[in-house]
């Protein structure tokens, strides 16, 4: 009896946001990068925002699916799926504490967020490096270059290097999943004609020669934000007419899905060589988001 009055008291005492420092410890002692533990850490800020005053016990669905609902409307698609999960977590962890008896996020269906950003076709990419190019930036031409016929992150192809090559091979250790791979160097992408040899030749041959394939004056490498933000203005200036809407435009990662697509119409296996451990990931990036809607499927026989 007096447990269970002191058990109440206490989940009575207990705001959302009091709750929140146990479970952001709790995101500390995990094993997870620290990209994401600061975007768990985000997530976790919108929850104490919109719910940080309510006692964790008072917390029903429907101030969770507002809660959502407002962050959804706002434009932030992506952002409330995610809030979502980190919510379920917070609460999850809450009734693992005693805190409480249920879990109010577990009744709550993820809102509808269709893909924001439009894939980068075929067309597209060449008018990009044919700009480069015309322009001279050869370690951009390279940057593009070993971005499709890899088909890998822009945090890998920063980091490769001439001694990554072994056995006839290059091996790429995924800065973001840890996954190990190894594509040989005569593994050819026939839409560029070129091999992933000749690209690394490539690359060692646009500036003095250094360890990293992309790299700053005295072998430096890259950084993937400069990568990135370089990608953007070489779009928008070798495509300034083009039409991205109702989606945002491609970035520099949606190379990744277009090597996917020209690779796997040649036969090659691109859950190996994206890193994935799950067909239904590779999918994803196969997925060309309505680029193909007008097209016929031919049956070949």
């Amino acid at each position: 009896m007096v447990w269970s009055i002191l058990r109440r008291w206490r989940q009575r005492r207990i705001t959302v946001k009091a709750f929140s420092a146990v479970h952001r410890e709790y995101l500390h002692s995990l094993a997870i990068k620290a990209k994401t533990r600061q975007n768990r850490e985000q997530c976790l800020r919108y929850v104490v925002e919109h719910l940080g005053a309510m006692p964790a016990v008072d917390v029903r669905p429907s101030h969770i699916a507002r809660m959502i609902a407002d962050i959804h409307d706002s434009g932030r698609r992506v952002t409330a799926r995610r809030v979502l999960l980190e919510a379920d977590a917070l609460f999850y962890r809450a009734v693992l504490e005693d805190v409480l008896s249920s879990n109010p996020a577990a009744a709550v269906k993820p809102p509808h967020a269709p893909p924001a950003r439009a894939r980068l076709k075929w067309e597209e990419w060449l008018a990009i490096h044919d700009w480069a190019v015309m322009r001279g930036r050869l370690w951009f031409v390279c940057a593009l270059r070993l971005a499709l016929i890899t088909g890998q992150r822009r945090s890998d192809l920063v980091r490769m290097r001439m001694d990554h090559i072994a056995d006839g091979h290059l091996r790429i250790e995924q800065h973001k999943t840890g996954a190990r791979i190894a594509l040989p160097l005569d593994l050819r992408l026939d839409a560029l004609g070129a091999t992933l040899g000749d690209v690394i030749q490539d690359c060692m041959d646009y500036r003095r020669s250094g360890q990293y394939l992309l790299r700053k004056t005295g072998d430096r490498p890259l950084d993937p934000g400069s990568l990135s933000m370089r990608f953007a203005e070489a779009r928008q200036a070798a495509l300034p007419d083009a039409d991205w809407s109702p989606r945002t435009p491609p970035t520099l990662h949606e190379i990744r899905s277009l090597s996917e697509r020209l690779y796997r119409a040649q036969g090659i296996d691109t859950m190996t060589l994206l890193g994935h451990k799950r067909q239904h990931m590779t999918d994803q990036y196969n997925d060309d988001r309505g680029l193909s809607a007008g097209d016929w499927r031919q049956l070949r026989l």
